[in-house]
């Protein structure tokens, strides 16, 4: 749509006209700063504005989504020529401006008659902005959220963690590690809507980027580490600890906002109100982090695994693979000579069209270590002739039971994925707290194979020990 002058917009409903310009330019990605803020004032404080901004935004995902599937579908195999196509000039069924048109108009038609007022995700993405990457004692509202997760999707609508850490990548770099129970939505590639609970945000590298929306105002991450709470229906706090953060909060009339430095924490109640909170920064600084996720951190003793390197013998029994105490999936692992890490031999975990995760694991007897931090390592390698695609990773998984072999407990680490280096060994770490109970505790790594006939990994170097022995 043709966007009219910002400095004289035409008529007697010229703030309308303004918003109409303003909202066009959000979505081609050409607002400057303050009129950034003008936008947000005026969605804040019109409510038909913001329902409109919905709809556009839902237009415009869809318009994007479909010029994609055009270009996957209608481009050239292999890069050869372009086939024969009706000329795309001003006008006419094959014009771009035909096309587009005809998109419009199929949108908008479903649109009205599906009657939308936000915007929707698919049950699931091809490419999700945002991932799952590690887990720790997780319990979810729906189960089918897990297995969701643990394949590479991203299941829609908002995620209700019961208990349990988890800790998500965003396709822009941006990392969250959220603590049930809480209730979240991953948005965006750099966006994250948190509408109960914790969460310790973290932009690790230069130029990634993370956005945290609640109830009471939108916190930016400007390159830094920050925590996050939200008490539904009461207030949002924010506590910076390294680096800088931008607080968006939408008063009563306009859009507020605040740089906050390493060492600020705010509260800010529904109406968009902020105070100083010094006392959700003692507690931030008190709990430092929900618990470790990787091991690089702490000292760990013996290694509890038998045959860390996979050198004994493998023989088969009753169609599984067996090596000394490890045991494998049937038809996918085998053990091989070269490519290793650590001695002469490794174990090739293959997907051949498994559905599921093929895997290779031990369990050890460890007696009683309720509470204390358990480590595990391992290394893994997609090979050139053999990479991993799609939606396939490789997954290093603890598994805490009792005396009776009863579940107390898991945790898991995604650490090799279809985009990784070939040919070159990766190491993936995890560290966790036993629960009570705990008398032994199974290693494990997996393959998410996602039925796919290809893509295999070589693992060796395992260990397994306890913090501090």
């Amino acid at each position: 749509m043709m966007a009219r002058s910002p400095q004289n917009p035409p008529g007697r409903e010229a703030s309308r006209d303004r918003y109409e310009w303003l909202a066009d330019r959000h979505f081609d990605g050409l607002l400057d700063h303050a009129q950034s803020k003008e936008l947000g004032r005026i969605v804040a404080t019109q409510p038909q504005s913001a329902t409109d901004l919905a709809r556009r935004a839902v237009l415009h995902h869809q318009i994007r989504s479909v010029l994609r599937l055009e270009r996957e579908y209608l481009a050239p195999p292999d890069g050869g020529p372009e086939p024969d196509r009706p000329h795309r000039g001003a006008g006419g069924p094959g014009s771009w401006a035909g096309r587009a048109a005809g998109i419009l108009v199929m949108l908008a038609i479903g649109a009205a008659a599906a009657g939308w007022f936000f915007p929707q995700k698919p049950a699931e993405y091809d490419e999700p902005f945002a991932e799952l990457t590690a887990a720790i004692g997780c319990v979810w509202s729906d189960p089918n959220v897990e297995i969701a997760l643990r394949q590479g999707s991203l299941p829609a609508g908002p995620l209700e963690l019961v208990s349990g850490r988890v800790e998500m990548r965003f396709a822009l770099g941006g990392t969250a590690i959220i603590e049930g129970p809480a209730t979240f939505e991953p948005i965006a590639s750099d966006g994250l809507r948190m509408l109960d609970g914790s969460a310790r945000c973290r932009c690790p590298e230069p130029g990634t980027e993370l956005r945290v929306e609640t109830p009471s105002g939108t916190i930016v991450d400007l390159g830094t580490e920050f925590a996050v709470n939200v008490e539904p229906g009461r207030r949002m706090r924010v506590a910076v600890i390294e680096g800088k953060v931008r607080l968006d909060t939408a008063g009563s009339e306009t859009l507020v906002s605040k740089l906050m430095e390493a060492g600020e924490a705010m509260s800010v109640d529904l109406s968009g109100a902020a105070t100083a909170d010094a006392g959700f920064l003692q507690a931030v600084a008190e709990t430092a982090d929900f618990g470790s996720f990787e091991a690089r951190d702490l000292a760990g003793g013996q290694n509890l695994l038998a045959d860390e390197s996979f050198e004994g013998d493998a023989a088969g029994h009753e169609g599984r693979f067996e090596a000394g105490r490890w045991i494998g999936s049937a038809s996918y692992v085998t053990q091989i000579s070269s490519p290793t890490a650590d001695g002469s031999r490794a174990v090739r975990i293959a997907s051949r069209g498994n559905r599921y995760w093929p895997l290779v694991s031990q369990t050890v007897a460890t007696g009683d270590i309720c509470g204390r931090t358990v480590l595990a390592s391992v290394k893994a390698l997609q090979t050139a002739s053999d990479p991993l695609s799609s939606t396939q990773r490789v997954i290093l998984k603890l598994i805490f039971t009792d005396a009776s072999g009863r579940h107390l407990g898991q945790a898991e680490r995604h650490f090799l994925r279809a985009g990784s280096a070939v040919d070159q060994f990766v190491e993936g770490r995890i560290a966790a707290e036993a629960p009570a109970g705990t008398m032994a505790v199974k290693w494990e790594v997996l393959l998410n194979a996602s039925r796919l006939p290809t893509g295999s990994i070589v693992v060796d170097a395992a260990s397994l020990a306890i913090a501090g022995d």
